[in-house]
């Protein structure tokens, strides 16, 4: 069980920096206070995922998941490892 977040701790900003560390959470796809907290202990915040960097994660997945039916199945041959992987590249640049 997640230990209780019960304390609080109250901080002034100007009307800037409330809306710079806003967008910032934002960004990083966290509520304003994960990303206070990640900050304050050290914590390295990383950016979510924009759509177009999820569409091609999840097509690199299903990529992987075709290579992986077809080597179950016996059927990986040289040309159709060659046209996932052409496409998988594809999506990395």
């Amino acid at each position: 069980m997640k230990p209780l977040k019960d304390e609080k701790i109250e901080l002034r900003l100007t009307r800037e920096e409330k809306t710079l560390i806003e967008n910032k959470a934002q960004k990083a796809g966290v509520s304003v206070s994960e990303y206070m907290r990640q900050v304050a202990l050290g914590i390295e915040v990383t950016q979510a995922f924009t759509e177009e960097q999820h569409r091609i994660i999840v097509g690199v997945a299903n990529n992987l998941n075709q290579l992986t039916r077809f080597a179950h199945a016996g059927k990986l041959n040289i040309g159709k490892i060659n046209k996932i992987l052409d496409t998988l590249f594809e999506g990395l640049t």
